[in-house]
């Protein structure tokens, strides 16, 4: 008898411990010949190893993200890495590191960010910046990054993954702002005085900078957001542009 492969791709709407519905992908191969160990008929679930660590860690980002913003998450991971191996976008190279490590660490930002524009400023490979336009495609989005063959993965992400909400611009903190932003975010490392002061500028009066950090600066004006990722503590610094000292 004949064995026919056919690989389907469906969508599996789960409920994730608090009983929030994630939809997943999976991939179900039918068998319709009769191989070892197997029925005709048989379905094989097979998700991603990107998807099977991000998935269960999203229980509580809102908004809740849908099939086709997970697609977006982890076709954006496959551009990094078929870019790294000639621009070093990232030291991370497992799916399953770069699901925690970058993305779910990303969206993390969502739960202290204001409504408005934001930039994302030393935005190498597209972190924090385009997971948080992909998880909130109404909110305007700038990528700014002053290394020119970043630049050119940051477009090319953008025109791949049809993100109509973000721009890149080639730039460092310390060039003249666009606009006034509600909120900077940034994982680059900014922690003198001068740096902070220079990424501030990019704020409308009242924004809030958002710095990613694996331990606290010290400095006593940041507000500090706790959270956890992969069992290993994680800190956002937050700071409120004020019309003190501020220009």
């Amino acid at each position: 008898m004949q064995t026919i492969g056919l690989e389907i791709v469906v969508i599996c709407t789960s409920e994730v411990d608090s009983q929030i519905g994630l939809e997943t992908m999976a991939t179900l191969v039918l068998s319709t010949g009769p191989p070892p160990a197997l029925h005709p008929g048989t379905f094989h679930v097979k998700q991603s190893r990107f998807l099977h660590a991000l998935s269960p860690t999203l229980v509580d980002v809102s908004p809740r993200l849908t099939l086709g913003q997970l697609r977006q998450l982890e076709d954006h991971w496959r551009l990094v890495l078929a870019w790294t191996a000639r621009t070093n976008l990232t030291a991370i190279t497992d799916d399953a590191d770069a699901a925690l490590l970058h993305y779910r660490d990303s969206l993390e930002a969502l739960a202290v960010l204001p409504p408005g524009p934001i930039v994302d400023l030393g935005s190498g490979a597209g972190y924090p910046g385009l997971p948080i336009a992909i998880a909130e495609p109404a909110r305007s989005v700038t990528l700014v990054e002053p290394r020119a063959k970043r630049v050119s993965f940051l477009k090319v992400a953008v025109a791949r993954l049809g993100l109509a909400n973000v721009r890149v611009r080639q730039a460092s903190s310390t060039d003249t702002p666009d606009q006034a932003y509600a909120a900077a975010v940034t994982r680059a490392t900014f922690s003198d005085s001068a740096d902070l002061l220079a990424c501030q500028r990019w704020l409308a009066f009242g924004g809030l900078l958002v710095a990613f950090r694996s331990a606290a600066s010290g400095d006593r004006d940041a507000e500090l957001h706790s959270y956890a990722i992969a069992g290993q503590p994680r800190l956002l610094e937050l700071w409120r542009r004020v019309l003190r000292g501020a220009r």
